[in-house]
């Protein structure tokens, strides 16, 4: 995921991903957090976490500073971890609930007070497969529970029609 917040002249950029790996006890998810403020690195970091096999609990936390955290300590850490980068992420893009319907030739924005000013063909590359996409650009032109104005995305066709 990557999110660019703009204020003003100063920029923050945020990439966040992960890669999850099955283990013989449950799941290892490998999450890198990258800071960019106004091009320079602030901060670049992985976490390692293990889930046991219902991926509610966290059983082992690695820190970027080689930490080990087990037990209680990895569930409570775990929890507030990934509370963290859910409140994170949502203070960055929450924009509520929008949703775009695209199809040949035009395109709308079904949330009121948003607008979608552009829409343009091109292709996105997840796990090395190629899909087909859409570039959208939406413009917030009357939603006022929103504080943010511009929302840029793109959009892949995993499956035919979807």
């Amino acid at each position: 995921m990557y999110y660019k917040l703009v204020n003003g002249s100063e920029t923050t950029e945020l990439i966040l991903s992960y890669k999850a790996s099955k283990t013989g006890n449950g799941y290892r998810v490998d999450i890198n957090t990258a800071q960019i403020e106004n091009g320079e690195t602030s901060s670049n970091n992985t976490i390692t976490i293990f889930l046991d096999k219902t991926m509610t609990t966290a059983t082992k936390m690695i820190m970027p500073n080689g930490q080990v955290y087990e037990g209680q300590m990895a569930q409570i850490a775990g929890q507030n971890l990934l509370e963290a980068l859910n409140h994170a992420v949502a203070m960055i893009a929450w924009v509520g609930d929008i949703k775009v319907a695209i199809a040949e030739g035009s395109y709308a924005a079904t949330k009121a007070g948003w607008e979608v000013t552009s829409v343009e063909k091109t292709s996105a590359t997840i796990s090395g497969k190629t899909y087909n996409a859409y570039k959208v650009l939406m413009l917030n032109k009357g939603d006022k529970d929103s504080d943010i104005t511009r929302v840029d995305f793109t959009l892949a066709e995993i499956k035919k029609d979807t």
